[in-house]
């Protein structure tokens, strides 16, 4: 049997928030398909914590800007020798979420799972399934089930 840890550590302010009660629904759902139940006395207990991160990232592309800017219109690159390169510069949102599991008799975690990757407006806008496809990928991990 499953639970979840109240308040979760993804509940501020003393309310359960969206976040807290997309996350329980989707977990619920991937633990009833193998076969765990809820219960008010678990067996193990989940928590769960999201983070997000500003980066940035950058790289060196070769171009036919700067001094051999002049041959942009025709079709043939610098002579090697005098590669010409811009730094481009991405700005981005890195998400992670992760999933503990507690023994409840040995208050021990017995299990984590991690997910991350780059966080997108639609994934904002469509927050319910973009957690619910994330738990799912967390899930698939879980040993002995």
């Amino acid at each position: 049997t499953f639970g979840f840890f109240d308040p979760l550590a993804t509940d501020q302010g003393g309310y359960e928030s969206l976040v807290s009660s997309f996350l329980k629904v989707a977990a619920s759902h991937q633990l009833a398909q193998r076969g765990l139940a809820y219960s008010e006395n678990p067996d193990v207990m989940l928590n769960f914590y999201l983070h997000s991160k500003e980066k940035i990232r950058s790289s060196s592309v070769p171009t036919a800007a700067g001094y051999y800017g002049y041959r942009d219109p025709f079709d043939y690159d610098p002579w090697p020798a005098y590669p010409a390169y811009e730094t481009r510069v991405e700005q981005y949102t890195e998400g992670t979420l992760n999933i503990d599991v507690v023994d409840t008799k040995s208050k021990k975690l017995v299990w984590e799972g991690v997910v991350s990757g780059r966080v997108t407006r639609t994934d904002i806008e469509n927050l319910e399934k973009t957690i619910d496809e994330a738990v799912a990928a967390i899930m698939a991990e879980y040993p002995g089930l």
